[in-house]
């Protein structure tokens, strides 16, 4: 029937828990968090009041986890990936492994970094015997992205070509260049070979990605690869290519929430540009738009902004306060050995 509206086909999906599971997933991987929320609430309501399965109960607490990863409200994610856990068996390796992944995000919002690499590494093991490639990619990319911030960047590159060799042996090897979801694998790489100034294989890689992106409709996704594009383009001096990737990703961030670390990520980079073109007027009203300041209490999650707003404070001659800073975020990264991060700083 063409004729329901949208507020009405809304409650139809309401009273349909399964529908509203998947369909909240979808809502939350592009950026619509409040109504994911509500089809959620009511899922979660109907399954306790009618249903009473503790299965379903744990993939509602899944996506729920997974929906508060994208504001950072760490007690949220730690309190949903517990329950999830809680609810959840080897029975349905699918959602288990999920439940894995819920539980890493939790210990990463939290910064137990050592805590969650175990987590994901153990939702890669159960995803694998599911034969998901969506799950496997899923949680292989996060295993990897964790030890590239370890400084374990050949550890990284090799777990992601392994990944990509093990698809190409089940015979799938062209649908990772097809497929979206392989999107932030290959900028992945590309970030990689980019540290080694690889820059021809890294420009390759980041165009698959960024190909893949636009099939995606992950925007965080979307904004990781537009942000290492521009990256790589700077670095060949394609300023003119840098900066037009860097206003899709702000097309993006305008009407859509992403994850809080990549927006961080978004606003080093961004900051950086300005200050390595000497633009200290702009650089200065940049931040103050997304509140930067040497007073904030700072997260693992936004860290990567304050890293280039220290260069910000040098560049300004604000030595104290940047000392201060760097001193702050240096104890950050190395209470966890998080090499990539301090050789930075």
């Amino acid at each position: 029937n063409y004729s329901i509206k949208k507020s009405q086909l809304d409650e139809i999906i309401k009273e349909n828990v399964e529908f509203s599971l998947y369909y909240s997933w979808i809502l939350v991987t592009v950026g619509k968090l409040d109504q994911a929320e509500t089809f959620l609430t009511r899922a979660e309501q109907i399954t306790k009041e009618n249903i009473n399965d503790k299965k379903t109960l744990g993939k509602i607490y899944v996506v729920f986890a997974f929906l508060y990863s994208f504001s950072g409200r760490s007690e949220k994610i730690l309190n949903y990936s517990k329950m999830a856990m809680e609810n959840l068996s080897e029975d349905d390796l699918f959602w288990f492994s999920w439940g894995w992944h819920s539980k890493g995000t939790a210990n990463m919002v939290n910064e137990n970094f050592l805590e969650c690499y175990e987590d994901f590494k153990k939702a890669l093991e159960y995803g694998k015997k599911t034969g998901n490639f969506f799950l496997i990619s899923s949680t292989a990319m996060r295993v990897a992205y964790l030890e590239y911030r370890f400084g374990l960047l050949k550890l990284s590159y090799n777990r992601i070509s392994d990944l990509l060799k093990f698809i190409k042996e089940k015979g799938y090897s062209q649908m990772t260049k097809e497929e979206p979801s392989y999107t932030v694998l290959y900028s992945c790489l590309a970030a990689i070979e980019s540290s080694w100034l690889n820059m021809e294989d890294a420009l390759e890689n980041v165009k698959i990605a960024y190909k893949l992106s636009q099939k995606n409709p992950n925007l965080t996704y979307r904004a990781i690869v537009l942000v290492v594009y521009s990256f790589i383009l700077y670095q060949k001096g394609n300023k003119e290519g840098c900066i037009s990737k860097i206003k899709e990703t702000e097309t993006i961030l305008k009407s859509n929430k992403v994850i809080p670390n990549v927006l961080s990520l978004y606003i080093s980079w961004r900051g950086f540009i300005y200050l390595d073109n000497d633009q200290l007027i702009e650089a200065a009203k940049f931040y103050k738009k997304y509140e930067i300041n040497e007073q904030n209490k700072i997260s693992y999650a936004d860290e990567h902004a304050y890293t280039s707003y220290c260069l910000y404070l040098i560049k300004t001659n604000k030595f104290d306060e940047a000392e201060l800073l760097l001193s702050n975020l240096n104890k950050m990264a190395v209470a966890v050995n998080r090499v990539e991060r301090i050789v930075e700083l």
